[in-house]
């Protein structure tokens, strides 16, 4: 029974999201998309029982980049829920039935993670950065197992080549799992990622009763600090491992 009420729930959020995102898209209401979208995101996290710890705040000043860690889908629920923010998944996801159509009403920046999609990325992120935007990018540019981070690809930062722009890094730590630590033995449940497949995924999610992720925001800095990209690009992770809690115990 609640896994059915969850599912109704979910699919009651959809219908709720339709008409408003599509009156916002046809009318270029910004501010009605992104009221919708955190809104959303908040009643997702209570429907997926997610409880999120902030640790930090927010940087006031737009635009913004703000760059993270990689581990579930459950990562933009949990970012989403904190302000009005675009998100910048893989391309693929643009063609997912009922997902994919959202997340084009909501105004996300699609991202080709192919080296010949590089210049594309850099202009539609561009695009959002000159409109004041605050984006969220997964510099990891998959996500991953929870053992430790990845390496965080310089082209994803292609936008600061030419760019001064503020930056904020976020650690993202999932505490519990069920009032249980998160550990090899069920982190799976929680994070997405290798082949698992994302619907199964999800049914096994929403059976869970409660999950706690902490979000730290750390100090903002400013791109023009750094002789390259693959600098920033390094000196950034170093600044997201650093209260990384890897799920290797």
């Amino acid at each position: 029974m609640r896994l059915i009420a969850k599912i109704t729930a979910i699919l009651l959020v959809f219908l709720l999201m339709f008409l408003p995102l599509l009156f916002a898209r046809i009318f270029k209401f910004e501010k009605i998309t992104a009221w919708v979208m955190q809104s959303a995101f908040i009643a997702g996290n209570k429907i997926l029982s997610l409880k999120v710890n902030i640790k930090g705040e927010i940087a006031k000043s737009r635009p913004l980049l703000i760059i993270s860690n990689h581990f579930s889908y459950l990562d933009v629920f949990a970012l989403g829920s904190v302000g009005d923010i675009k998100f910048t998944p893989k391309s693929d996801v643009g063609s997912w039935l009922v997902i994919g159509l959202f997340a084009k009403m909501a105004g996300c920046i699609f991202i080709d993670r192919r080296r010949s999609g590089t210049l594309r990325n850099k202009n539609a992120v561009s695009d959002a950065i000159l409109q004041g935007k605050a984006i969220s990018i997964f510099p990891e540019g998959t996500t991953g197992d929870g053992t430790a981070l990845l390496p965080f690809k310089s082209s994803l930062f292609s936008i600061i080549d030419k760019n001064k722009l503020l930056i904020q890094p976020v650690t993202i730590n999932y505490r519990k799992l069920n009032s249980q630590n998160i550990n090899t033995q069920n982190k799976h449940l929680v994070g997405w990622y290798a082949d698992m497949e994302f619907f199964p995924h999800l049914l096994e999610l929403l059976k869970q009763t409660s999950l706690e992720v902490d979000l730290i925001f750390h100090q903002p800095i400013t791109s023009d600090k750094f002789a390259s990209r693959k600098d920033f690009a390094v000196n950034c992770r170093e600044i997201v491992e650093k209260d990384f809690c890897s799920y290797s115990s």
